[in-house]
Parts: C-alpha cells; structure tokens; sequence
C-alpha cells in the first residue's frame, strides 16, 4: 500500500479480502500501516453464504481465500487480539430477474442456469466480521 509505517488507526477491509491475490502479503501490509493501538475490522462471507441459490442455478459454493472459516487463523498470523462475531444474513429478491441480475454479477451462465420462479425468493448467507487490534506501543 503507497502509505507509511503506522499512518493509520483504522484499517478497514469490508468483503474484498477474498479477492486479495495473497491474502498473507495484504494483511502483511495492513499491519504496517497501523499505528501502535491501531484497529483492523475485516468482514467476509462464509462457505455457505448464498450456496442455495448459487447450487439452484448449477453453479457450486463458493470457497474462498478469506473467509469465516480461514480467515481468523490468516488474522492471527498478523495481529494478537482477534475478535469475531458471526451472523446470518438474508438475500431478499423481488422476482427471478432480479435474482438473475445478482447471479449475473457473478456469470451470464449462472444467471441464465436458474430455474424460473413465481414472486420473491430468500436465501441465506453467513458472514463474519473480524476485529484486531494492535498493543499500544
């Protein structure tokens, strides 16, 4: 990150760790930039968050780099006091098109693979959000 050693409090990474090529050099780089006190929250989803609907439309789960199942390990690699507090979520959607339109973030093939559906449909996820935090120098 183009910033100096400890020029920050907080670090925030809200579900886009899971898209960090190496998770270990991001959250390397995390830890550098934060002050002595410093805050890390990072929120991620599950294994199993949207798996009904993605499964629904023939695709699989999504296994992620960082997640509510390896992402306090990858956490504590870096940082000593690590909390985390996990929650459902829901996906509410009107109809089939807007679910399709959330699918097709993810693929054209995905979006066209789910089945057709009468009025709204709910899904379940999961995500967890993880908060570090640094001893006072």
């Amino acid at each position: 990150m183009p910033f100096d050693d400890a020029s920050f409090d907080v670090v925030y990474a809200g579900w886009m760790l899971y898209h960090v090529p190496d998770v270990d050099a991001g959250l390397a780089e995390v830890r550098r930039v934060l002050r002595p006190g410093g805050t890390f929250v990072a929120a991620t989803n599950g294994d199993r968050h949207l798996a009904d609907l993605l499964t629904e439309a023939g695709g699989t789960r999504l296994l992620t780099g960082f997640s509510s199942e390896n992402g306090e390990q990858q956490v504590a690699s870096h940082f000593g006091d690590i909390a985390r507090e996990d929650f459902d979520t829901r996906a509410h959607f009107t109809d089939h098109a807007a679910a399709q339109a959330y699918l097709d973030t993810f693929s054209p093939e995905l979006a066209d693979g789910l089945p057709p559906f009468e009025g709204e449909r709910e899904y379940v996820g999961a995500s967890t959000v993880f908060v570090a935090r640094l001893p006072r120098a």
